[in-house]
Formats: structure tokens, sequence, C-alpha cells
């Protein structure tokens, strides 16, 4: 799995109003809203910085299913994330790591 790098100011919750760089992994991908909004509660409920990449150009797309929806977080949140979401039953959603 490679790495991305993002404007922390675009991860969501907004935690540092800087722009700093940072590099983050890919925690999902899927074009399921159900999942992506599950991982979202589950992120956000742990104060875990995350960005939904793609979610325009999925919804665009329509119904052809060509584009998935990433979920990405910041490298230093990427284990306890990886555990959140095992615990919360959304393991099987996980990209490798």
């Amino acid at each position: 799995m490679g790495r991305t790098q993002v404007a922390l100011g675009d991860v969501r919750p907004a935690m540092n109003s800087s722009l700093e760089v940072t590099h983050v992994g890919e925690l999902a991908r899927t074009n399921d809203p159900v999942v992506i909004s599950a991982i979202e509660g589950v992120l956000g409920g742990a104060d875990i910085p995350y960005q939904v990449a793609d979610r325009n150009i999925s919804v665009i797309e329509g119904s052809i299913n060509a584009f998935q929806v990433r979920v990405l977080v910041p490298d230093e949140f990427e284990p306890t994330a990886r555990t959140l979401l095992s615990d919360a039953g959304l393991g099987e959603w996980l990209r490798g790591s």
C-alpha cells in the first residue's frame, strides 16, 4: 500500500489550523455509503483525523462503481484507527497495512 501526502488542514476533523504536510495511509476503499459513514463515526468519535477522498467523483460517476471512496488517516494514527475499526466489526473493510 502506498503512502499519500495531504495538507493536514484538509483532514477532518480540523485539529490543526496550519497546513502541515503529513503522510497518510489508506484504511478503507469502498462504494458503500453505510460503511463510509460507520468508519467516519468511529474515527470521529475517537478524535482521529481522517479524510474521505474521491467522494465527489464517486457521486458524479453515478452507479457504475468505477471509482471507490477512500478513507485516509495520518500515519501516526493508523495503528489506533485500524484497531478501533476492527473492534467495531469493520475489519473486513480495512486495506492491507
